[in-house]
């Protein structure tokens, strides 16, 4: 093969890599390599920055709850260890329930709960409500009401009634056992219990706008 079929060749080649790459959308190679070590470094000094600003903000609501309940911050740390597998977030959330309602967990005044789906959850619990309900100078009274029908000697629903001296009716919420009960040992050892439990909290979160 002569010199100028060679030079022929390479340009034929090199015109139809060009046209290759131009179909492609490429202006270069068409398999170019991927940083991807790179990238995921880069995830990883992200994530870490994320931890360390949460982590912060956690210790920062630590010392300010433990203050607002006159306690140890190392006290509050360590109730707060008692749920590893909680996220940072839901346990912002308990904190800040504390400094707002000055509810106390050590009371049982307040819980992280985990649910069926694995979510988690900052929750007042029945005693924090009484707490909160007692306090509120509008407070009058609470009534039950029980369904006549019933399954396994267990009421269909059970009504809350709050009465507040700034209000012309009761604050009313009734709460269907069909609809409330959980898998948890309390609810199969206590069904009633919990079912009352749960009218008079949702009966006293709207009465007291929480």
């Amino acid at each position: 093969m002569n010199k100028r079929t060679q030079i022929l060749k390479q340009l034929a080649s090199e015109n139809h890599e060009d046209r290759m790459n131009s179909k492609a959308g490429t202006k270069g190679p068409i398999n170019q390599p991927i940083p991807l070590q790179s990238a995921l470094n880069t995830a990883a000094h992200d994530l870490a920055q994320h931890n360390v600003l949460f982590n912060d903000l956690l210790a920062e609501q630590i010392n300010a709850a433990a203050d607002q309940l006159k306690l140890k911050a190392q006290c509050l740390q360590m109730w707060l260890g008692n749920f590893p597998k909680a996220p940072i977030v839901s346990k912002l959330a308990l904190l800040r329930l504390i400094q707002k309602y000055e509810l106390d967990p050590f009371l049982e005044e307040l819980d992280l709960v985990q649910y069926e789906d694995q979510s988690w959850q900052a929750v007042i619990t029945t005693q924090g409500y009484a707490r909160l309900i007692n306090a509120c100078p509008q407070f009058k009274g609470v009534m039950y009401s029980y369904s006549e029908s019933s399954a396994d000697a267990i009421s269909d629903w059970i009504e809350c009634a709050i009465y507040r001296s700034d209000r012309d009716s009761p604050i009313t919420v009734r709460e269907y056992y069909a609809e409330a009960k959980r898998d948890s040992v309390a609810w199969q050892k206590m069904p009633r219990r919990m079912l009352r439990n749960r009218a008079f909290q949702q009966c006293a979160k709207m009465a007291l706008g929480i």
